[in-house]
């Protein structure tokens, strides 16, 4: 399962703790988040996009908040804080391997 974490160009900063856990087509916050763990999932993935569902707090989007590009992910223009050339999150395995490397 990977997660992702936040990084130096997230408005918060980076943490070492995983602000997400990802499964096949969703994301979970994690206990690490800053509102808390989630059992709900608050993104859903397609295509290396991620929308906000209904179960997160501002609600189901049809526009992609985030796109991951191999294993940085990158808030969009549909994103309340808008887009960013900068990523805020990196997806990384269980064992804090980078994901996507070989990509």
């Amino acid at each position: 399962m990977l997660h992702w974490y936040p990084v130096y160009s997230h408005p918060h900063g980076p943490s070492r703790e995983p602000w997400y856990a990802l499964t096949d087509r969703f994301a979970f916050r994690t206990r690490a988040h800053p509102d808390g763990q989630s059992p709900l999932p608050e993104f859903r993935i397609v295509d290396g996009d991620a929308y906000p569902t209904e179960h997160h707090r501002a609600g189901a989007a049809a526009e992609p908040w985030f796109s991951v590009i191999g294993s940085l992910v990158y808030p969009t223009a549909a994103h309340p804080s808008g887009a960013s050339n900068t990523p805020w999150y990196q997806a990384r395995d269980p064992h804090n391997e980078v994901a996507g490397r070989d990509r």
